[in-house]
């Protein structure tokens, strides 16, 4: 943002799409169960479909689009995790999944194994990504470089444009 190039920066919420991983992975998981755990004190979600993310940074690729701005790209209504799951649930045409309110000290836990698998590069959901990462920290070993030789890169929060509406239909095709 210091430098002298234009630049704009999206922020996407919650990234719905067909492609199996993060948070879609994860609802689809989720829906696909008899019982959603529903952890306490969890807030609502904009949820935004990933061709409206790539509409959005379409747009800003234009030579004359707008630049040095911030832009939070996000659904327009506010669901909970509970509307989210559930609507995966009525387009596969299931009913709904018995509600399970998980008790806040197993949801701590949960939150604690999860950040520590995270942390250790166990818990990547991407299959091709985890032989990638595995195929690259085998060339280092190799090369002789260390962690403290290694190029990082930021693991930046971001949020992008409005959807119509959230409708997984559109979402798996």
């Amino acid at each position: 943002m210091a430098c002298d190039l234009d630049w704009v920066i999206l922020r996407p919420s919650v990234v719905l799409g067909p492609g199996a991983y993060g948070a879609s992975a994860l609802f689809r998981g989720l829906a696909a169960l008899p019982w959603l755990p529903v952890m306490p004190n969890t807030g609502l979600l904009q949820v935004v479909r990933l061709e409206d993310v790539v509409r959005t940074v379409e747009m800003f690729v234009n030579p004359n689009a707008p630049s040095r701005l911030t832009l939070e790209v996000a659904g327009p209504e506010a669901l909970s995790f509970k509307d989210v799951v559930g609507t995966y649930r009525r387009w596969f045409g299931w009913p709904a999944a018995r509600v399970v309110n998980m008790p806040t000290p197993l949801a701590n836990l949960t939150y604690k194994l999860s950040d520590i698998a995270g942390g250790s590069g166990l818990a990547t959901a991407d299959p091709q990504h985890r032989a990638e990462r595995d195929r690259a920290r085998r060339r280092r070993r190799q090369q002789g470089m260390g962690r403290e030789n290694r190029d990082r890169t930021g693991g930046a929060r971001r949020r992008a444009g409005e959807n119509a509406g959230f409708s997984p239909g559109a979402l798996v095709r």
